[in-house]
């Protein structure tokens, strides 16, 4: 909220657009996959791997990471 000068008002207002937003690409009937960076950071090459399949994408490519939220977690 401190970086984007966001009330928590409007800071509940889109996440709850947000969720919505989710909920109903989720309930159509095509395929759909749902990308968590937080999940990629903890998962690394096995998480790429299942939106390589997700794709239908034949790669073994694997970039380099740096966890952009580490400066942000308290240890």
């Amino acid at each position: 909220m401190a970086r984007f000068k966001k009330s928590l008002e409007q800071v509940r207002e889109e996440s709850d657009r947000a969720r919505e937003m989710v909920v109903d690409v989720l309930r159509r009937k095509g395929a759909s996959f749902i990308w968590s960076y937080e999940t990629f950071m903890f998962l690394g090459k096995d998480y790429l791997d299942l939106l390589y399949e997700f794709l239908e994408v034949a790669s073994d490519f694997m970039p380099p990471l740096e966890d952009g939220n580490k400066k942000r977690i308290l240890a």
